[in-house]
């Protein structure tokens, strides 16, 4: 007891708050580029201790979650193999080729209609119709997608 009769408490609040502030403050020191890659996303400080906001969960999972299909999920190729070992009746549009360059597609493959895309990024796809496509923009394009690194954009 204080000299004027007042008390000090600590509850379970106050650990609460301290623990979460500690691994805030853990995770800003130890993962700078990601906490700071969250807050561009975010208002205000993530706070991956005690996630509310989607962009927090993202980083709580980029931090502290090692589970592998977490990294198998990401992947197009990948979460479509698992959707149909799990679920054989599921449907799923059919892989025709898969590669590094556009130039190595089949040309029967995209005679007609198709979707070429990337298997690491959202929105990195182009549709073909009726097999008129410009072979330049297309190499182009699809350099640019291979060029994109968001493990290092995002620090993941």
């Amino acid at each position: 007891m204080l000299p004027n009769g007042k008390k000090l408490i600590f509850s379970d609040a106050c650990a609460d708050i301290f623990w979460k502030s500690f691994i805030n403050v853990y995770c800003y020191i130890r993962h700078p580029f990601l906490t700071f890659f969250a807050s561009r996303e975010r208002p205000g400080l993530p706070c991956p201790a005690s996630p509310h906001h989607v962009f927090d969960k993202f980083l709580w999972r980029k931090i502290f979650d090692r589970d592998p299909s977490t990294i198998a999920m990401t992947d197009k190729l990948a979460a479509k193999q698992i959707a149909c070992s799990l679920c054989p009746n599921v449907k799923v549009p059919e892989t025709l080729w898969v590669g590094e360059r556009f130039e190595d597609i089949p040309a029967e493959l995209i005679a007609g209609d198709a979707v070429v895309k990337s298997t690491h990024g959202s929105g990195f796809f182009h549709i073909i119709r009726g097999g008129n496509y410009d072979l330049h923009e297309m190499i182009a394009k699809t350099q640019k997608w291979m060029r994109t690194d968001y493990s290092r954009y995002y620090g993941e």
